[in-house]
């Protein structure tokens, strides 16, 4: 009898460390694997933000409600609000709005969200544009990258980088956009280009013909 009892306490021990002890231990890993993942990413919005008190709280959350809500990571997520809060100066739902909309558009194009924050922002700055027109510029730069297979990370720096003398020229961010892809799709190079619409433009101003009457004439 003690050797059958013996038996069957045995094969109950057997029964715990597979079903219930070795879950548990997992559970407990995959839970601290968790914690420093959304650990990590509130230090990384502190240091990006240097936000506290309650301002901190509420993008917390914000970042939370977007790693739960698509498929994103919590880094990810802190990164565009603490780039998008810092670079845009929002907060409240146009933070979750835009960064949300960064964080798309960077999967979209293989992209780091906090680089194309910083180089969407510059683009938009340079042509005077607030955060209020940022997600309508990304939907162009989405549209301008798929019409030439142009890298949209490269377009929106040399949009900001061309910005001056585009504006000069009576381009607007839209079409300045579409130009500066099409050249990249034509392997020419956007300085060069760029030198050569100076003297065009120049020549134009001297004729009284118009830019885009020159540019058709050049075509």
């Amino acid at each position: 009898k003690i050797s059958a009892v013996g038996e069957k306490i045995s094969g109950l021990g057997d029964s715990l460390t597979t079903h219930v002890t070795a879950p548990i231990v997992a559970l407990g890993g995959l839970s601290i694997k968790a914690f420093n993942e959304v650990d990590g990413a509130m230090d990384t919005l502190i240091k990006k933000t240097g936000a506290t008190g309650e301002s901190l709280e509420g993008m917390e959350q914000i970042v939370k409600d977007i790693a739960t809500n698509m498929p994103t990571s919590f880094d990810a997520a802190a990164n565009a609000v603490g780039e998008v809060n810092t670079r845009f100066d929002v907060t409240g739902d146009k933070l979750e709005e835009l960064s949300t909309s960064f964080i798309k558009f960077a999967e979209l194009n293989g992209m780091d969200v906090s680089s194309s924050i910083d180089k969407v922002q510059s683009a938009l700055a340079a042509y005077g544009f607030t955060a209020e027109d940022a997600a309508g510029y990304l939907d162009v730069l989405n549209a301008a990258g798929q019409e030439t297979g142009t890298s949209v990370d490269k377009l929106a720096e040399d949009v900001a980088t061309n910005a001056a003398s585009m504006k000069e020229m009576g381009y607007s961010l839209t079409h300045a956009s579409f130009l500066l892809a099409n050249l990249s799709k034509n392997g020419v190079d956007s300085s060069s280009a760029m030198n050569g619409l100076k003297k065009a433009y120049a020549n134009s101003l001297k004729t009284g013909e118009s830019m885009s009457d020159t540019l058709l004439d050049l075509q």
